[in-house]
C-alpha cells in the first residue's frame, strides 16, 4: 500500500497532459479509504452480518460493531495518500528519515502500552479512552465494540513508504546495496527482539515437550501478526528486503529476465499471468465476494460433512479460487469498459 500510494501520487502529479492537483489526490484517497471503512461497518461487519452463524472462533456475544482488516486498510490508505501528497515536494532525505523514525517508534510505543495494559488493565470507567486505545493499538472486545485489527498496523505502511521514496531518489546501482543493508539490519533486529524473551512479540509460543530442534525453531519463528508485532515486522521486512536485494542485483535481474522468456511464451504461463492480473485489477471485488462465498461454503461443509481435515479442505479452497477467477475476470472487463471516473472502478 505504501508503494502504491507513492506511485499513484507520482503518476498523477507528474502526468504530462492532465496533472492532478494535490487537493484532488487527497480527496481521491479519502474517498477510496472511506469506501473501505463504510464496507467494514456495514457489509463486512461481523457483528451484524454473520451474527449467530459465524463458524469461526470469534466471540460475538453482545458485539454490534466489529472492526477488521478492511477498517484499518481504509484509514491507512487515506493517511498514506495524504502523507505522500502533502510531503511530495519536501526534501526527500528529511521525509525518509522521518518515516524511518515513525516506522520504529510506533511499534515500540505500542509494546510499552501493551505491557502496561497487561499489568494494570484498561480503565473501564473511561470508555472513551478504552475505545481509543482499542481502535488505535490494542485489539480487544468491550461491550458492543470489537476491534480485530487496530490502526497501529500502519507502521508497516510507513516502512513501505520509506522504501518507495528512497527508491525514487537513490541511484539505481546503489539501491540493491542499500536494500541488502536493510535486510541485515531488520533480521538483526528480529534476533534481538526474540532474544528478549517476549518483548516485541506480544505473546510467545510455548515449546512443546519433548523439546527438539524443530519445536524450538517453530517457537522462535512464531510471531504475532494481529496486531503486527516488532518481531513480525522485523522478520517480514528482513526477508522481503533480502529477496529484493537478490532480485535487483544486476546479475540476478539479467538472468531472471532471460530465463522468464520461454516460460511466458507457453499457453499455461500466459493463462496464469492473465488470471493473476485479473485478481489484482479487481482486488476489492475479490475481497467482497470471497467472504460470503467461503462463509456459506464453510456452513455447507459443516452441515453435510461435519467438517473436513486440512487435506479435505484443499479441493474446496481451490474450487473457490476457480470461481473467483472467473468472476474477477468478468468484473475486470466490465470495469475497464466504464468511464475513468466511474464509481465501479473503486472496486
Amino acid at each position: 500500500m505504501g508503494v502504491g500510494a507513492v506511485l499513484l501520487a507520482k503518476s498523477r502529479l507528474e502526468h504530462p497532459t492532465r496533472p492532478w492537483s494535490k487537493l484532488a489526490i487527497v480527496q481521491h484517497g479519502l474517498v477510496r479509504g472511506g469506501i473501505l471503512v463504510a464496507l467494514a461497518l456495514t457489509l463486512l461487519n461481523d457483528g451484524i452480518m454473520f451474527r449467530g452463524a459465524n463458524p469461526s472462533d470469534k466471540d460475538l456475544a453482545g458485539v454490534r460493531v466489529s472492526l477488521g482488516v478492511l477498517f484499518a486498510l481504509g484509514v491507512n490508505m487515506a493517511l498514506a495518500l495524504v502523507l505522500v501528497t502533502v510531503t511530495y515536494h519536501w526534501p526527500r532525505r528529511f521525509v525518509v528519515a522521518t518515516l524511518v523514525v515513525l516506522a520504529w517508534a510506533i511499534p515500540a510505543v505500542t509494546e510499552v502500552i501493551l505491557l502496561w495494559c497487561r499489568r494494570d488493565g484498561t480503565d473501564a470507567h473511561v470508555p472513551c479512552a478504552v475505545w481509543l486505545l482499542m481502535v488505535s493499538i490494542v485489539p480487544q472486545t468491550t461491550g458492543f465494540l470489537q476491534v480485530v485489527y487496530p490502526l497501529r498496523g500502519s507502521s508497516r505502511r510507513y516502512g513501505a513508504l520509506r522504501t518507495a521514496l528512497a527508491s525514487l531518489t537513490s541511484r539505481r546501482s546503489s539501491f540493491p546495496d542499500s536494500t541488502c543493508f536493510l535486510a541485515c539490519f531488520f533480521l538483526t533486529c528480529f534476533a534481538l527482539v526474540r532474544a528478549l524473551d517476549g518483548f516485541g512479540n506480544i505473546s510467545t509460543a510455548s515449546i512443546p515437550t519433548p523439546s527438539t530442534f524443530s519445536t524450538r525453531l517453530i517457537a522462535l519463528l512464531t510471531v504475532v501478526k494481529y496486531p503486527p508485532s516488532l518481531a513480525f515486522l522485523s522478520a517480514t521486512l528482513g526477508v522481503v528486503h533480502l529477496l529484493l536485494a537478490v532480485c535487483l542485483h544486476p546479475i540476478t535481474a539479467k538472468q531472471l529476465a532471460a530465463d522468464s522468456t520461454p516460460f511466458m511464451s507457453s499457453w499455461v504461463m500466459r493463462s496464469l499471468a492473465r488470471d493473476l492480473i485479473a485478481y489484482g485489477q479487481s482486488s476489492l471485488f475479490f475481497y467482497l465476494v470471497h467472504v460470503p462465498l467461503f462463509f456459506f461454503t464453510g456452513i455447507l461443509v459443516k452441515r453435510t460433512m461435519g467438517g473436513v481435515g486440512l487435506l479435505g479442505l484443499m479441493p474446496w479452497w481451490i474450487g473457490g479460487l476457480v470461481v473467483l477467477a472467473v468472476l474477477c475476470a468478468r468484473y475486470a472487463r466490465f470495469k475497464h469498459a466504464t468511464l475513468p471516473t466511474s464509481w465501479w472502478r473503486f472496486l
